[in-house]
């Protein structure tokens, strides 16, 4: 299965709905210890920012299940 690419999409003034994977690694106090996963996004959504989208709304999840960090 080919991917479609965010370039061959037409985005100026859209609502953007995109999935992250943020779950990072916290440590005392709940701060974030390895931001990595965030700073590798920081990519995708300048392009969105850059090409005019109306919104951006970011989906992730924190912790595990049954209240686990």
């Amino acid at each position: 299965m080919q991917l479609r690419s965010i370039e061959l999409a037409e985005i100026k003034d859209k609502n953007i709905l995109m999935r992250v994977d943020y779950n990072v690694s916290l440590g005392q106090g709940l701060k974030i210890v390895d931001d990595t996963r965030i700073v590798h996004t920081l990519k995708t959504i300048n392009y969105l920012l850059d090409h005019k989208v109306n919104c951006i709304r970011l989906l992730a999840h924190l912790g595990k299940p049954e209240g686990v960090f």
